[in-house]
């Protein structure tokens, strides 16, 4: 690793204050294939993200509550769907301050979701080219 660039408004052990984010420049080139790909990041003029796209999210968290992911540890992946805010925000009635630049993925009736030791990890959608 070359270098890595925290969000500057990120606070630590404060992730609902928002801004779980970072990059990670690597020193050498990355060799691709069929297991590695690029994704393309959002437009810095903000891409908006539709309720309903098709995302997935990687991690090593745990596997369920208090269920560390066991040897090997094999990266984990879920498919979620982006929820608008303001659902989400009711669907979790106000407990937590969900901010216009936070986004939520997931199901309302839950079952699939990214566990504690996740956050700040990926989420890769698949957008629709417009010709």
């Amino acid at each position: 690793m070359k270098r890595l660039i925290v969000h500057q408004n990120y606070v630590v052990n404060q992730t609902l204050k928002g801004y779980d984010i970072a990059l990670v420049e690597l020193s050498e080139p990355v060799s691709y294939s069929c297991y590695i790909s690029p994704v393309t990041l959002a437009e810095a003029d903000g891409d908006d993200f539709i309720k309903g796209w098709e995302c997935w999210a990687t991690g090593w968290g745990r596997i369920r509550t208090n269920v560390l992911l066991p040897e090997p540890q094999t990266l984990q992946k879920v498919k979620l769907p982006i929820i608008g805010n303001k659902d989400c925000q009711h669907m979790y009635q106000n407990r937590w301050n969900i901010k216009t630049e936070m986004m939520c993925a997931g199901y309302k009736e839950g079952k699939k979701d990214t566990c504690r030791g996740d956050s700040g990890g990926p989420l890769v959608c698949k957008k629709k080219r417009v010709p």
